[in-house]
């Protein structure tokens, strides 16, 4: 009778195909996830670029939500015969967020002209400044010129800044290098030339605010106003004596603004007469600066007329404030008056848009000029981030 041979090597060969099957299953099976992963994080790759656009164009149509508002404005102003810009008004409302297609556009109008402007009040004396060359044949000086009470302006700011630089009188030096006010200095030629990327000073009027960061002795922590340790700095508090209220005690108190807020480098034709200081959008920081004896009783009537409906319409209401009698006019042998500071007109604005669709996210900031004659609205600055 025959006998069935067992081959000995089946079990060993059934183990090894078995094992081939699980390789082969476990490599579908990676590679089926792989190919998962990338569409699906490609996919979504495709619909945050879609968001990014589609906040991008959200928050330009901010912008343009913003210029409106500003055509308006001049439009109310015009029917009124009245060209008065106050924080009262629309265009200065808070936090506005308007629905846009599938996001939602938040966006924020700030007056530049209730700033101080550096091209014009970092200006040194010049041949055709009549009134210094007649004060200049004086043998005895008498009080602040034009150009000395700009320059104490701008010193008080800096002096006042939570993040201080120390040396504002410094600090005004490099500006005026800078912008070509003053003469090339060697010492700073040799600084911009020394660093790792080296550049020159521009010699020529400031374009933009950001020109600052490029300044020696203008560290991103002072013209941000943040300090390198935290959020928080320890100032003393002004005494009773000099301000009305408080201890003296030091007290912890949030950083101070960064520059841009307090300063602009946009001026029409770059004229001191359009350069006025809009009194009606000033912030504190600048009201103060305006003079060495500007007490918290003067701001704080100028401020409480910002926001309501009664703003300074003329000059004659400023003067007629008891508040601000004491700074309004010239001081024999002593500083200007506000007086020559002040308007109640502005020229520049800055729109700043943020366009939201979902989790991404876009920030258009537009500076802008509305013309005086028939408030068309020209763009001079443009910045995305």
């Amino acid at each position: 009778m025959w006998k069935i041979k067992k081959d000995k090597n089946k079990k060993g060969n059934e183990g090894f195909a078995l094992a081939i099957v699980l390789l082969v299953t476990t490599l579908v099976v990676i590679l089926a996830l792989e190919f998962n992963y990338e569409m699906r994080t490609n996919a979504s790759i495709a619909a945050n670029s879609m968001d990014d656009i589609k906040a991008y164009y959200a928050a330009k149509a901010g912008i343009a939500a913003g210029i409106f508002g500003l055509r308006a404005d001049f439009k109310s102003d015009k029917d009124k015969n009245s060209f008065v810009d106050y924080k009262g008004e629309l265009w200065a409302t808070q936090n506005i967020a308007i629905p846009v297609g599938e996001g939602v556009t938040s966006g924020i109008i700030t007056d530049e002209d209730g700033k101080v402007n550096l091209n014009i009040y970092l200006e040194d004396e010049g041949e055709d400044d009549e009134e210094n060359q007649s004060k200049n044949k004086n043998t005895k000086k008498q009080g602040e010129d034009r150009l000395e009470q700009q320059q104490n302006v701008v010193k008080r700011i800096l002096d006042s800044l939570p993040v201080n630089s120390n040396n504002s009188d410094e600090i005004m030096h490099v500006m005026k290098e800078w912008s070509g006010i003053t003469d090339e200095d060697p010492a700073l030629t040799a600084y911009y030339s020394n660093l790792t990327v080296p550049y020159e000073s521009k010699g020529n009027y400031f374009d933009d605010m950001s020109e600052l960061l490029l300044l020696k002795g203008i560290t991103k922590e002072f013209y941000f106003q943040t300090p390198e340790s935290g959020n928080v700095l320890q100032v003393a508090q002004p005494s009773s004596a000099s301000a009305g209220g408080g201890t003296g005690d030091p007290d912890v108190v949030a950083a101070g603004k960064s520059l841009d807020k307090l300063f602009t480098v946009f001026t029409p034709y770059l004229d001191e007469e359009e350069a006025k200081i809009n009194i009606n959008t000033a912030p504190r920081e600048v009201l103060r600066a305006l003079h060495e004896d500007m007490d918290d009783a003067a701001i704080e009537a100028i401020i409480s007329r910002q926001t309501s409906s009664d703003p300074f319409k003329s000059m004659d209401d400023v003067k007629a404030e008891s508040a601000i009698q004491n700074v309004y006019d010239d001081k024999p042998d002593g500083p200007r008056g506000i007086r020559h500071l002040l308007g109640m007109r502005s020229y520049y604005f800055r729109i700043k848009a943020t366009g939201q669709v979902r989790n991404a996210s876009k920030t258009i900031e537009a500076v802008v000029l509305r013309d005086p004659e028939n408030g068309s609205i020209e763009i001079r600055s443009w910045s995305v981030y």
